[in-house]
């Protein structure tokens, strides 16, 4: 399994749960994933590629589910814009 397949895998659980203190095994997972790729640039497609194979799992999402989905997205923006503003 690919590094993005796993995170993607943990994502999906844990948007499934919706468990807000469960929000820092999320960033973990995605922070591991960073982790795995060499440069700016290389890591801003993989977490475009990671927010376009979580739009199903948001999508699905309600309630809590939906709120942690909407978190896992902010941090991934984040990460975009850190990483934007760092090249």
């Amino acid at each position: 399994m690919t590094p993005i397949d796993t995170c993607l895998q943990t994502l999906k659980v844990l948007i499934a749960v919706g468990e807000v203190h469960q929000i820092v095994l999320a960033e973990q997972a995605i922070d591991g994933l960073m982790a795995a790729n060499i440069g700016s640039a290389h890591k801003i497609e993989t977490l475009t590629v990671l927010e376009g194979k979580l739009i199903s799992a948001r999508r699905d999402a309600t309630g809590q589910s939906a709120d942690f989905a909407d978190t896992v997205f902010a941090y991934i923006d984040k990460l975009v814009r850190n990483l934007t503003t760092s090249t």
